[in-house]
Parts: C-alpha cells; structure tokens; sequence
C-alpha cells in the first residue's frame, strides 16, 4: 500500500512538471516575457517620418496584452491586416507608393476583433 501510494505520488509530481514546462496551451496566444499594463507601441519609424518609396519598410514594435488580446494585427491604409504573433521585434510593411500613409498596430482577440489598444503613426514615401 505505501509503496502504491509513493508511486502515485510520484506520477502526480512528474505530470506537474512536465505541465509547468511545456508551457500549457494558451489557445495560440503570444506572450511577453515581462507583463504590464496592456499597451502598443510603434517604435521606428517615428510619427512624421519619411521613407524609401517602392521599398519594404521595417516597423520595430512593442506590445504587451491586455486579458482578452491574443496576437496583433499590422494595417496600412485601413487594407488587409498582417497578423503577427510575436509581440515585440520588427515587421516588414510595403513596398509603399509615393505619398503619405497611415501604419496602425492593433491588439486583437483571437476572433480578430480589436480590443482597442493600438497605436498609429503617419509616415510619408518618397
């Protein structure tokens, strides 16, 4: 009986480690290593700035998730959305035309629905 007992212990422990280390199922979401208050940020370029016309731009970016954000959704000009999971590094936008646009990063759920937070720079190809 004790060492029944042990051994079943023993199983509950391992499967409780094994648990914590793979790192649950989060339905997909991406995750940041150090949490804080929900938040996007655009980082480069900067709001105003001008860019290369015709050639891909690189968007550095930063996001923490609220409770109900799962992934982000990159949009210029309000067109088709690139989904990013990973919630801080860079993104290639474009190429772009000539003129000015407006770069939005979006919280989303995992339905695609906006949850508000987001963050917006203009920026003008050249």
């Amino acid at each position: 009986m004790k060492r029944m007992m042990a051994l079943m212990w023993t199983s509950l422990f391992v499967a409780a480690l094994m648990a914590g280390c793979s790192g649950g199922n989060n339905g997909g979401r991406a995750q940041m290593s150090s949490p804080g208050p929900a938040e996007v940020k655009i980082i480069e370029p900067k709001d105003g700035a001008t860019v290369p016309a015709g050639k891909p731009v690189t968007v550095k970016y930063q996001a923490h998730l609220s409770p109900r954000g799962n992934h982000l959704h990159f949009v210029v000009d309000g067109g088709k959305p690139d989904i990013v999971r990973e919630l801080q590094g860079t993104h290639m936008i474009g190429p772009l035309s000539p003129g000015e646009h407006t770069l939005t990063v979006m919280e989303v759920t995992s339905s695609h629905t906006p949850t508000g937070h987001e963050a917006s720079i203009k920026i003008t190809a050249k």
